[in-house]
């Protein structure tokens, strides 16, 4: 299954790569605390035998978070990651949120999927006093698009990112086999732990299938203009929510190997008139069969667009 990775000893992949073999390859060797931990959320390390700061529940009369500011203590028992809503989910002091904030969509979505390569809810805290709810999810060390950005090139070695895309492409069939569309499959939407393993995460805008929808029609997409295919980009009122994961995850892939994207322009009305061309290049130094799999990924029309089926089988 997706045989276009190939790792010679020697190479310059091999030298990108130098260093521990426990640790995902291109992920930073020294770190700043508060650079180590998920992205821009607030997170931490959570153990309940810790008194403050480290433990899920704060001690009476203690700043259990600072704004933007992020802590990490010695774990006894298990690590997590907390997330803090955006300011505009703030709970109202007595009431709950409302059905249709995208924070409600996405605990209710993460609270029935269990799958390695998706990010995993543990448990949803509230605290009055601040007015805020926080999401404890399983811990990652840092994000795809952290790790791209801290290496010159921007991109990965091909045996990496071919790494990277199988076990996305895992998770993605997931979802889709739940009925979920997840809309905004992004390097900055996958997070990674401390093994290597990644997992798809935020689903703020993903949308759950009817149960009993005849296809995968979508009607809305609120996505990364950059990710977004032909027919969104083009206003089209329908379009095929899984063929847009699947565009999505072939600018991913585009982008963690040629550390560039396959569309731009200087705002968003002239990235929107390239994507809806749908003319774009692949690097020579790709090599064909990697070439092959991106064009198949990033076909115009969405009917010819290859499905996860037909990436599994590619080689």
């Amino acid at each position: 299954m997706l045989q276009w990775s190939q790792h010679l000893p020697g190479t310059q992949d091999e030298q990108l790569c130098s260093g521990s073999s426990s640790r995902p390859c291109c992920l930073p060797k020294q770190r700043d605390e508060a650079q180590s931990i998920w992205m821009s959320s607030v997170c931490l390390a959570v153990c309940r035998s810790l008194p403050c700061r480290g433990s899920l529940l704060p001690a009476p009369g203690c700043s259990w978070f600072e704004s933007g500011s992020v802590f990490q203590q010695s774990v006894l028992l298990y690590t997590r990651g907390i997330r803090a809503l955006e300011e505009e989910n703030k709970v109202p002091r007595g009431r709950l949120l409302q059905p249709h904030s995208s924070s409600v969509r996405e605990i209710q979505l993460l609270r029935r999927l269990r799958h390695k390569n998706v990010i995993q809810l543990v448990d949803v805290l509230y605290n009055e006093e601040k007015q805020k709810m926080y999401m404890v999810m399983e811990y990652c060390v840092c994000g795809m698009q952290e790790m791209l950005d801290s290496v010159p090139e921007k991109r990965f070695p091909v045996f990496q990112a071919h790494g990277y895309f199988c076990q996305l492409i895992d998770g993605l069939e997931y979802l889709h086999s739940q009925g979920i569309v997840h809309k905004d499959i992004k390097p900055g939407n996958l997070l990674l732990t401390t093994n290597g393993t990644l997992k798809i995460s935020d689903l703020g805008v993903a949308e759950a299938l009817h149960p009993f929808a005849e296809d995968d029609t979508c009607r809305t997409s609120q996505g990364s203009p950059a990710f977004q295919p032909p027919e969104i980009a083009n206003g089209l009122d329908t379009f095929s929510g899984f063929k847009v994961d699947i565009w999505s995850a072939g600018v991913t892939l585009y982008n963690i190997t040629t550390g560039l994207y396959p569309f731009e322009g200087d705002n968003i009305y002239k990235l929107f008139e390239n994507i809806g061309k749908g003319d774009f290049t692949i690097p020579e130094d790709c090599g064909p069969p990697l070439s092959d799999l991106l064009r198949g990924m990033l076909e115009y029309d969405p009917a010819k667009r290859f499905s996860i089926q037909q990436i599994r089988q590619h080689k």
